[in-house]
């Protein structure tokens, strides 16, 4: 009885871990066959999402080859008309030329993503950069627009006295906002010279907030970049050595 369980489970295992091993691979290699669905090789975030969807699930290929050797090898070791079929089958030759395939897929990922990745990252500081102009431009424009209602308000107020009292005894114009106009009254230059030194103050303030927001962005460019891009880069190296040592050393043991 024992006898009997000890061979049956010798020929479930290396089955079993086949199996799985087989179903690991083939379901990564479906996900990386609809990518090529509706392809767009020239479209570089395409490639993007690609290799780095690749590069996300690019373990998973290589335990199932793992697997499927350990369960070739298995087979090997307990014959058994069961693993005999089993060890018939070019298993073995498979997953070594398939390492092989993909040690040298993602060697090539690396180079290529580093490049588009370095790529966008330029378009992003590049659109950065536009996009700062077009907000220093605006707020110019809001700033000037807000200049001119203020020297015609002020202007009005000055030709105006009867208005300018008023104003002032109902408390919408301060006591030191009334010493201001009536220097301006007296020293129409002196308009001219506050409304400037408002409109750097405003300049300066809005500058510093533009120049933070553009600093923000760039980092998070940078961030993006060495998240994304040299992470990514990085990982797939490793997993071409990982690929290459079991594809090209089985190929080269099998000869």
């Amino acid at each position: 009885m024992k006898s009997g369980s000890q061979r049956q489970l010798a020929s479930i295992t290396p089955l079993s871990l086949i199996l799985v091993g087989s179903i690991m691979v083939l379901s990564v290699l479906l996900d990386y066959a609809a990518f090529l669905l509706w392809p767009q090789f020239l479209e570089r975030q395409w490639q993007l999402q690609v290799i780095s969807t690749a590069v996300d699930r690019g373990l998973v290929p290589l335990v199932g080859i793992a697997l499927l050797l350990v369960g070739y090898w298995t087979a090997e070791q307990v014959p058994t008309p069961f693993t005999q079929g089993i060890t018939r089958l070019p298993l073995r030759l498979f997953a070594f030329v398939l390492a092989s395939l993909m040690g040298l897929m993602f060697l090539l990922f690396v180079p290529l993503h580093l490049r588009n990745s370095f790529i966008d990252r330029a378009e992003t500081l590049v659109s950065i950069q536009q996009q700062a102009q077009e907000l220093s431009a605006q707020a110019q424009q809001t700033l000037n627009a807000q200049v001119e209602q203020e020297r015609a308000r002020i202007t009005a107020l000055l030709q105006n006295e009867a208005q300018l009292n008023q104003a002032i005894s109902s408390g919408q114009i301060s006591i030191d906002q009334a010493t201001l106009l009536q220097q301006f009254r007296d020293q129409p230059d002196s308009l001219e010279e506050y409304l400037s030194q408002q409109v750097e103050q405003e300049q300066e303030r809005a500058t510093t907030a533009l120049q933070e927001q553009q600093s923000n962005a760039e980092r998070q460019a940078q961030e993006q970049l060495i998240r994304s891009g040299v992470r990514t880069a990085l990982t797939s190296l490793l997993l071409a050595i990982g690929y290459a040592l079991v594809g090209w050393t089985g190929l080269k043991e099998s000869r």
